[in-house]
């Protein structure tokens, strides 16, 4: 009778390094969690103890995994070319257009900005605020164009002389706004109006882009009026720049672009 030599099963030291050197970003970043939470930040399976790696092995294969900001920001792309593109903008405008684009590799602190900048762009912005910021568009010193309008405006209001839009009410700016720049009241379309606008104050190259991107409808225009343009055509801008906008947030620019073209109504 011959004895069958039964086979050693795979250690777990063994199926960990499989794991990292074959399974991937995914892999490696569940067991960089997983020696974070559970093995005090200690790297090397090496030096893990035996029954932490039989954790990690039996927890992996049952598709039990940790979370990470990088791996909410993976998936979440993974749906959403847009999310894609403004990772990729946030990432070349801060690393070179050189950077790697897996999340994993920055930091915690770096993804979760990236992310509460998204929660604060999808809340929706009160009316009355929403009203104070197309004012204060209109009213930017050396910029907006109305701001001796605004300041008589203001004047002849009873109580307080303040020049900051947020401290009047909603009939106050949007009777403002009816005298100076009525289409901004459009609940749509001047919310659209508005974003061009801001867009192209924040971003350098804000005005090239915007004249590339309206040039087949408006060939005969040098430089459009975001006004006379249709709330599709507004929409299709904004959400092409959405990667430059969510860039400008991460980098919090505060610099003005001087030169900007105004358009007074």
């Amino acid at each position: 009778m011959v004895n069958e030599q039964k086979e050693e099963p795979e250690s777990h030291l063994a199926v960990v390094r499989n794991l990292l050197s074959t399974g991937g970003p995914l892999a490696r970043e569940q067991w960089n969690l997983f020696t974070d939470k559970y093995a005090g930040g200690i790297k090397s399976p090496r030096r893990v103890h035996e029954h932490k790696l039989k954790n990690f092995v039996d927890h992996y294969r049952l598709g039990y995994h940790l979370v990470s900001q990088a791996a909410s920001l993976r998936l979440l792309m993974e749906h959403s070319p847009g999310l894609q593109e403004a990772w990729k903008q946030v990432v070349h405008s801060t690393s070179g257009q050189n950077a790697k684009l897996d999340p994993n590799s920055y930091s915690e602190e770096f993804v979760k900005k990236f992310l509460d900048n998204l929660v604060i762009d999808e809340t929706p912005v009160p009316p009355r605020i929403m009203l104070a910021k197309k004012v204060l568009l209109l009213t930017e010193e050396g910029i907006g164009g109305f701001e001796d309008e605004w300041a008589d405006y203001v004047k002849g209001l009873s109580g307080t002389a303040s020049l900051n839009p947020a401290d009047y009410s909603t009939e106050e700016l949007q009777a403002f706004l009816a005298d100076s720049d009525p289409e901004l009241l459009d609940p749509a379309k001047g919310d659209l109006v508005y974003s061009v606008e801001k867009f192209l104050r924040l971003d350098d190259g804000g005005a090239k882009r915007w004249v590339d991107f309206t040039r087949e409808k408006h060939e005969n225009d040098e430089f459009p009026d975001p006004r006379d343009c249709d709330e599709e055509e507004l929409k299709a801008f904004v959400d092409s720049v959405a990667g430059r906008i969510q860039a400008l947030k991460m980098k919090s620019k505060t610099k003005k672009q001087g030169g900007v073209r105004v358009f007074n109504r």
